[in-house]
């Protein structure tokens, strides 16, 4: 995916939906990593021209990522097998189970 395609994924998919959940401008804040795509010169102006407020990301920082931690919870519970290196120990338990 390039800058072209990303914006537009944000014209076709985000003002409509923010639109359609009744949130405004003011109340909306968001997050991207630092991709390429997301710090192009076309996606900060159109963000801009859209008056979208981005949240403020330092680079190379994914473990302040809150859905890369999720995954790794939904992984760890739904496949436990696949996660050969969280051997039960004392803060770990010998099974996945609810959270």
């Amino acid at each position: 995916m390039d800058a072209d395609q990303y914006v537009d994924i944000l014209k076709e998919n985000l003002l409509p939906s923010m639109e359609e959940s009744s949130i405004s401008m003011e109340e909306c804040i968001i997050q991207q990593d630092n991709d390429p795509k997301h710090t192009s010169k076309k996606a900060k102006t159109w963000m801009e021209d859209n008056q979208i407020t981005l949240l403020d990301w330092p680079p190379q920082s994914p473990d302040f990522n809150p859905i890369e931690h999720l995954w790794n919870l939904v992984l760890c519970v739904a496949q436990p097998e696949a996660m050969s290196w969280a051997k039960p120990g004392p803060n770990r338990p010998s099974q996945a189970g609810p959270y």
